[in-house]
């Protein structure tokens, strides 16, 4: 199922007036505050015009920015994105994973960079197997090398990609890795989108006799929210294929890929 453009339209006129309506109220909050504090002073000091003026503006600001500052904090419903810093864009990111194999599953994830810096030399990335089983990577590129780190207490593991060179700035670079899964997992893929990527390709092999007609698509504005924002069923090909290709997509938000459960589970993959 996916948003009306109706629907679209009224979240967005929603946010819109709710926004409004918050950064209204602050402002007279504040100015009725500062109006007083400023009078209060102004009687005291005997201040002039100009500097009842600057000690009025000065004080909406700083009731603002504490206003706003208190706001952030304490609701809930606003995800914490921190500042990203990359030495790299991403033109172009794609995963596959292959679960039409009894004995194992293959997870392929191949990206290609451009490098925004002239110190570019190691690329890092996160997996998660959600089956209990083992899971054993490879760089698919004979020239570079990939060191696995220890896991962390969320199971997520942190690899890195060795180029063995420093990228040239404005060098485009293309490298793949793979993942041999062993065990059971949940019915889903996901990942989050922390560099700025101009396309992203998920695509998920089932084979002919899978069973599985549909694929899910959806996207979060934050891995921990319940609800998505934006919902889209794609049909499985005759080849037992489907492929999700998203343009342009958020930066920190959470895209998932899920399908029913049948008579065999299969795995999935988690991306933090």
């Amino acid at each position: 199922m996916t948003y009306r453009v109706t629907d679209i339209a009224s979240r967005i006129a929603t946010s819109i007036a709710a926004s409004f309506t918050k950064d209204f109220i602050v402002l007279v909050f504040s100015g009725g505050l500062s109006a007083f504090v400023t009078g209060y002073l102004s009687d005291k000091f005997r201040l002039d015009i100009w500097a009842q003026l600057g000690t009025l503006l000065i004080i909406i600001g700083f009731i603002f920015i504490v206003f706003r500052k208190l706001w952030k904090t304490f609701n809930k419903n606003i995800p914490d994105i921190p500042k990203i810093i990359s030495s790299y864009s991403i033109n172009h990111r794609s995963i596959v994973h292959d679960v039409s194999r009894e004995s194992k599953v293959i997870h392929r994830r191949s990206w290609n960079l451009k490098s925004t810096s002239r110190n570019l030399r190691r690329f890092t990335d996160s997996f998660r197997w959600t089956g209990d089983g083992v899971a054993n990577i490879v760089c698919k590129n004979a020239s570079y090398s990939v060191k696995i780190e220890e896991p962390h207490q969320d199971e997520y593991v942190f690899y890195q990609i060795d180029f063995n060179k420093f990228i040239k700035k404005n060098q485009s670079i293309s490298f793949e890795v793979e993942w041999n899964l062993q065990g059971q997992g949940k019915p889903f893929i996901s990942t989050n989108i922390l560099d700025r990527t101009d396309k992203l390709e998920m695509t998920v092999v089932f084979g002919r006799d899978s069973g599985i007609r549909e694929v899910i698509c959806e996207v979060f504005p934050h891995p921990q929210w319940v609800e998505p924002e934006e919902t889209t069923t794609l049909s499985v090909g005759d080849e037992g294929v489907v492929k999700w290709i998203v343009d342009n997509p958020k930066l920190m938000w959470h895209y998932q890929m899920r399908w029913p459960h049948v008579d065999k589970s299969y795995p999935s993959v988690v991306t933090p």
